[in-house]
């Protein structure tokens, strides 16, 4: 075996590893984390004190794109993998083109929409005065509509000049318009939203250095921690999604030759994998940086256990009388007249 041969098979098999291990272990875990993370939120951002801000429904619109991502694209597609079936792309003609459009579309709306929150903070910030009228849920809508149609624009090329062959669902991209439209969608989607979100957030930064958090103006609950939030979870975006975005990059600019190069394969695929991580951050990142979201989730954690411990009397005569770890007893004219698991 000369040495090249010894180079591919090197990493043909650190690949397959990763690939064995990644599927069966680590990716049901990491997909029942994310519907979880992302299904929490949006309970909590149901409460008024979010319901009427501008990134409470920016956090609501990126729990529901992630679990849409999800529920379309990641879990069929390791359902298929686990199951030896073919993905949904490789059944027909029709499916190929589909499925790739969808998840052109999903895999690359949710950057952009952590980049129109730190547009929100960005305005919030340093130009309050006109803040109230452009930090608004109606102007929250708007931006997440445009984005959305801007994805769809730029990811229907996928649709037209995709075609199912022997060896899967691809792109012919030796027409000079495909290339044109993946060149402008590569750099769209990939390049674009990561500088974006570098330069609000050192915009952002340096605002809040300066100035201070912004509150929100139209209504009495503050908004302050948020910023915190979304600063943080833009800076997140950017560490997981840069890896994958170079390596992709390196891929679409390489000789033909390279392009195949099972080191590049291998590298592509982890960060891949590493990229994914920004499904899971929203939750704990508001969890650890936002007091207000640790205050409505503790608000109905409370509401769900008093529910679990049925209705409460309004008899001014019932007290507390002992409260552990397993129970709550409450005792009316001396008698016990509830019992609880909390």
């Amino acid at each position: 075996m000369n040495r090249t041969q010894f180079y591919t098979t090197h990493w043909q098999e650190r690949l397959g590893n990763m690939e064995n291990i990644w599927h069966k272990f680590i990716q049901p875990c990491v997909i029942f984390l994310a519907f979880v993370t992302n299904l929490l939120p949006l309970f909590i951002f149901r409460r008024p004190r979010f319901n009427c801000i501008s990134i409470g429904f920016y956090l609501k619109v990126l729990c529901c794109q992630n679990l849409l991502f999800l529920t379309v694209v990641y879990l069929p597609s390791w359902i298929a993998t686990i199951s030896n079936l073919d993905d949904i792309e490789n059944l027909t003609d029709v499916g190929c083109r589909i499925y790739k459009f969808v998840c052109s579309v999903f895999q690359y709306t949710g950057p952009w929409i952590v980049v129109a929150m730190t547009v929100d903070r960005y305005i919030a910030i340093w130009h309050p005065a006109s803040a109230p009228d452009r930090t608004t849920v109606f102007m929250a809508k708007i931006a997440t509509a445009i984005i959305y149609v801007a994805m769809v624009w730029l990811s229907v090329h996928v649709m037209w000049f995709s075609n199912l062959e022997k060896q899967g669902c691809f792109t012919d991209i030796s027409l000079l318009e495909v290339r044109i439209w993946s060149y402008i969608s590569a750099f769209a989607n990939g390049c674009l939203p990561l500088v974006v979100l570098l330069c609000f957030s050192g915009m952002i930064t340096t605002g809040v250095i300066v100035k201070g958090t912004a509150h929100t103006s139209n209504t009495g609950r503050p908004s302050a921690d948020l910023t915190y939030s979304v600063l943080i979870l833009a800076v997140l975006y950017v560490l997981f999604v840069t890896p994958v975005t170079i390596i992709g990059y390196i891929y679409m600019f390489l000789t033909p030759d390279r392009i195949q190069s099972d080191k590049y394969a291998f590298f592509i695929h982890l960060f891949d994998h590493v990229s994914f991580g920004h499904q899971l951050l929203t939750f704990f990142v508001l969890l650890f940086c936002s007091r207000s979201f640790r205050e409505e989730s503790k608000e109905i954690f409370l509401q769900l256990k008093k529910n679990l411990c049925g209705p409460r009397t309004n008899d001014s005569s019932v007290k507390l009388l002992r409260r552990n770890s397993t129970c709550i007893v409450e005792i009316e004219n001396g008698r016990e007249i509830a019992t609880a698991v909390v």
